[in-house]
């Protein structure tokens, strides 16, 4: 929809997810420099969006199914999105990557004002390395890059597999009796 802001939503009266033409208009403005190429951008893009709208999914799940959740409903839901996705594989991941990548670059286009921390959502910045934590979480094995390229922290990929297995089995068992 067209929404006069940069933003996607769950509307918990209608029960509907909206995502914004802005947002996309965003992710177009937000990876055009990080892109080495259209099909490059377009798949940014395109995997941000499906990591926003799992977001928003998580969302709508907790009131649907009136789920118990504790914390930041903001947090709550980049984990939802974390285990939907990361239970599909490659593309799964690219999807979470990518996302992280937009807090990444909008946290290095913003200047850290007071107001980000009374937000709802975390800092941007935060958000990033909350999605590489459970990526790598969730398979150590393989995740090395996440250290490396990504520049996860040591000291906070030592308990990235503890705190991604806690996530998991939390969501699991809120979610077991409606996943098929």
């Amino acid at each position: 929809a067209e929404c006069g802001e940069e933003n996607a939503f769950y509307d918990p009266n209608t029960k509907q997810i909206v995502m914004c033409y802005e947002l996309i208009d965003n992710f177009a403005v937000t990876f055009y420099d990080y892109s080495e190429n259209d099909t490059d951008l377009g798949i940014a893009m395109l995997y941000s969006l499906f990591f926003v709208f799992y977001h928003e999914v998580g969302h709508a799940i907790v009131d649907i199914y009136d789920l118990p959740a504790t914390g930041n409903s903001e947090d709550n839901a980049d984990q939802v999105s974390t285990f939907v996705l990361l239970r599909n594989g490659e593309s799964g991941i690219d999807a979470l990557l990518e996302g992280a990548n937009w807090f990444f670059i909008k946290s290095e286009e913003s200047n850290v004002e007071e107001s980000m921390f009374s937000d709802i959502h975390s800092p941007d910045r935060r958000r990033y390395y909350n999605l590489l934590c459970w990526i790598y979480g969730s398979d150590t094995q393989n995740g090395e890059d996440l250290v490396t390229e990504w520049e996860l922290p040591k000291d906070r990929a030592g308990g990235c597999e503890e705190e991604y297995a806690r996530m998991h089995s939390s969501w699991n068992r809120l979610l077991s009796s409606y996943l098929k």
